[in-house]
C-alpha cells in the first residue's frame, strides 16, 4: 500500500491559504487625531483635548482651594467679645499641641429664665495670651476677652472654632458707692438744723 499516493486530509488547500482571514492584532490603537504630522506638530484635536483637561484642573483646584480658605482660614465673626470668669487654660493634644480654655460667662449668671447649659470654650494661638489668661484662672476676677469665630478646626490651631485675639480685666468703678456716701453726708447735715430746731421748740 502506498501512503504517498492517499491524499492528505492533514494538509491545508492551497485555495484555503488564499482565503485566510485576517489575524487580530492586539497592538496598541493610536488616536489618529493625536498622531503628529510631517513637521511635527500635533493636530488641533489633540491640543483642544488637552487644554480641556488642563482648564479642568485648574478649575477644580481654585474652587476646592477657595472652599478651604472659606472655611478655615477667613473667621466669619470677627471683634466679638465676652465677659466672664477664667475657669481653666491648659495645653491638650495628641499630635499637635494647643492651649486650650473655657470661661463662664456673666451673661449666663445674671440670665435667670433659662438654664445655665455650659462653659464658652475657646483656643489660643499666642502662648503669652495664653500664659496671661491662665494668671485669672480660679481668681474670681472677670475678664473680657476678644475673639474670632471660624466654620471650621484646624488640629494646629485648636480645638475650638473661638480663638481669642486678647484679654482685658474687669477694674471695677466706685463712684457710685461714692455718691451714696456724699448723698448721706449731705443728708445728716440737713436733718441736723431741724432736730435742733425742734429740741428748741420743746
Amino acid at each position: 500500500m502506498n501512503f504517498d499516493e492517499q491524499p492528505d486530509h492533514y494538509t491545508i488547500p492551497e485555495d484555503y491559504r488564499e482565503s485566510e482571514k485576517e489575524t487580530i492584532k492586539w497592538e496598541k490603537q493610536h488616536d489618529p487625531g493625536c498622531q503628529p504630522g510631517p513637521d511635527g506638530e500635533k493636530p488641533q484635536k489633540c491640543n483642544r483635548r488637552r487644554r480641556i483637561f488642563t482648564g479642568t484642573v485648574i478649575i477644580f483646584a481654585l474652587v476646592l482651594g477657595t472652599a478651604f480658605w472659606l472655611r478655615y482660614m477667613n473667621p466669619y465673626v470677627t471683634d466679638a467679645r465676652e465677659r466672664g470668669y477664667v475657669v481653666k487654660v491648659e495645653k491638650r493634644g495628641h499630635l499637635f499641641k494647643t492651649w486650650e480654655g473655657d470661661m463662664i460667662l456673666q451673661s449666663s449668671l445674671t440670665d435667670s429664665t433659662n438654664v445655665y447649659s455650659r462653659d464658652f470654650s475657646f483656643s489660643v494661638e499666642n502662648p503669652e495670651l495664653a500664659l496671661r489668661l491662665q494668671e485669672y484662672q480660679g481668681t474670681g476676677r472677670q475678664v473680657v476677652v476678644s475673639y474670632k469665630r471660624y466654620s471650621g478646626t484646624l488640629p494646629w490651631r485648636g480645638s475650638s472654632a473661638n480663638v481669642i485675639t486678647s484679654v482685658e480685666p474687669v477694674v471695677h468703678e466706685a463712684g457710685p458707692v461714692c455718691e451714696s456716701t456724699e448723698t448721706s453726708n449731705s443728708m445728716t447735715e440737713t436733718t441736723e438744723p431741724v432736730d435742733s430746731v425742734v429740741s428748741g421748740q420743746i
